[in-house]
């Protein structure tokens, strides 16, 4: 439901790979040109966001055009529900409201009224358009959806009509406290010792970040990331949830299947441009990773939507209070009661409107799909960048033949922010997976990596 590395702009990851081979003015000339960029398996929208935010640094850019191949369609679904978030017009969201949101959507298992009423909204307004192309270019026009089988369209519908319905009756915790049971076996009763040894001897001693062990404990423990007030709400998050699907007219899932050990943390709250949000105080930092979510995810929605430079305000200083440390394991008697009060007072015939994403157009592509457009006429030498998450095995060589003469491939190297133990032979396991991609992709290492502390790994497609 979430990546493992920091959010990245790829259009400056893409000029940097290309200074070695191009000089200052052919450079310029090539900004002047679209982009297309493949996104493979990054799970959600974090890249598009930060490299969206930051376009506006690039004046010579044409349209950038996003392709997407995910392994689900609940992932398509909650990059829609997100964006539309992102792009919430100030009547709808203010700029605060719209930042919390969009962080309970994205990484807590439990929501807030308010915001599950907007989930309910929201998905009950793509559930009207997302079978219609022309309703989707109407409102929501960053999306498209044409390269979507039928049958996948259909699918989207029924995971937004599961999300829409306020009557869903999940048990969140009960779920979350599973998946912990089936995890740690024998080690439950001593979890929290299995947290502290988690966080100290790996995600600390990898990388020395914001992420308390506060935080990180609570969200091990709950499913609940990112925790400002006293009372978290009682609400499932129904995005989190896998495989739903309609069985016999009847819209089922499989429950929680999803990360219950490294936490969508380092997505936004991994570091922070504002020196002030970097402090440390008697030898700790002074702001949580929740924090740097907060201000970064602030940014980008600003510069998004505004396509200027983000000064930070007083505002952002709002103490908004300390996390909750005990929640309720099972939903509360009322839980239906507290359900059909939310149904009553969501005005679902409201259509969707969103603010327009200049020069950016996302397109997703069906499950499964790589092998049949690498042989699609269009999608020939098409593609200027390839992102590929460091949890996809990509063995398809056909992919080459998307990728234009000097196109870059990053790849996201995970390692240093994930609950992994300390590999003696990680720069022999690097080169073994760099020497992959050269053979299958037909590309060059643009730099020399360092797997321990690098996010991404940057490659330069080089043909014979």
């Amino acid at each position: 439901m979430w990546g493992n590395t920091p959010a990245l702009d790829v259009i400056r990851e893409y000029y940097a790979s290309l200074e070695p081979v191009r000089n200052k003015d052919e450079v310029t000339d090539m900004e002047k040109e679209d982009v297309n960029i493949l996104m493979i398996g990054i799970k959600d929208a974090r890249h598009i966001f930060q490299t969206s935010a930051h376009l506006y640094q690039y004046p010579a850019v044409g349209h950038v055009n996003w392709y997407v191949h995910e392994q689900n369609l609940e992932l398509m679904a909650r990059q829609m529900l997100l964006m539309s978030t992102a792009l919430a017009p100030p009547e709808e969201l203010g700029p605060l409201e719209k930042v919390l949101t969009f962080m309970q959507l994205y990484g807590n298992s439990r929501l807030p009224a308010n915001t599950a009423g907007f989930l309910t909204k929201r998905a009950t307004q793509f559930k009207k358009i997302v079978t219609e192309a022309e309703l989707m270019e109407a409102h929501f026009p960053v999306c498209n959806l044409e390269q979507l089988r039928y049958k996948d369209r259909d699918e989207l519908y029924d995971i937004f009509s599961f999300w829409s319905s306020p009557t869903t009756k999940v048990n969140m915790p009960q779920m979350w406290d599973r998946r912990l049971r089936n995890l740690l076996k024998t080690r439950y009763d001593s979890r929290f010792g299995v947290y502290d040894w988690d966080y100290h001897m790996y995600l600390k001693a990898k990388a020395d970040w914001h992420l308390s062990l506060q935080e990180y404990k609570f969200w091990r423990n709950t499913g609940m990331a990112f925790s400002w007030l006293k009372d978290d709400g009682i609400l499932p998050n129904l995005t989190l949830l896998s495989c739903i699907r309609k069985i016999s007219g009847i819209l089922t899932h499989q429950g929680y299947l999803n990360d219950i050990v490294n936490g969508p943390f380092v997505t936004y709250g991994f570091n922070c441009q504002d020196d002030d949000m970097m402090r440390k105080c008697n030898g700790m930092f002074a702001k949580r990773a929740t924090d740097l979510a907060k201000r970064n995810l602030t940014r980008m929605f600003h510069e998004m939507n505004k396509r200027e430079a983000y000064v930070p305000t007083d505002e952002d200083e709002l103490d908004l209070g300390v996390m909750q440390m005990e929640i309720p394991k099972e939903i509360p008697k009322d839980y239906t009661e507290s359900t059909s009060v939310l149904d009553r007072r969501v005005n679902t015939d409201e259509p969707l409107n969103v603010l327009p994403l200049p020069s950016t157009t996302i397109y997703y592509l069906p499950v499964g799909s790589l092998l049949s457009l690498a042989t699609k006429p269009k999608f020939q030498k098409f593609f200027n960048i390839l992102v590929i998450s460091s949890g996809y095995g990509l063995t398809e060589s056909a992919i080459q033949n998307m990728l234009g003469d000097n196109a870059v491939i990053l790849l996201e190297n995970s390692y240093p922010y994930t609950v992994e133990p300390k590999k003696d032979h990680l720069h022999e396991k690097t080169r073994n997976v760099s020497e992959h991609y050269q053979k299958l992709l037909c590309c060059v290492p643009t730099r020399t990596f360092d797997p321990y502390k690098e996010s991404v790994f940057s490659y330069r497609v080089k043909r014979d």
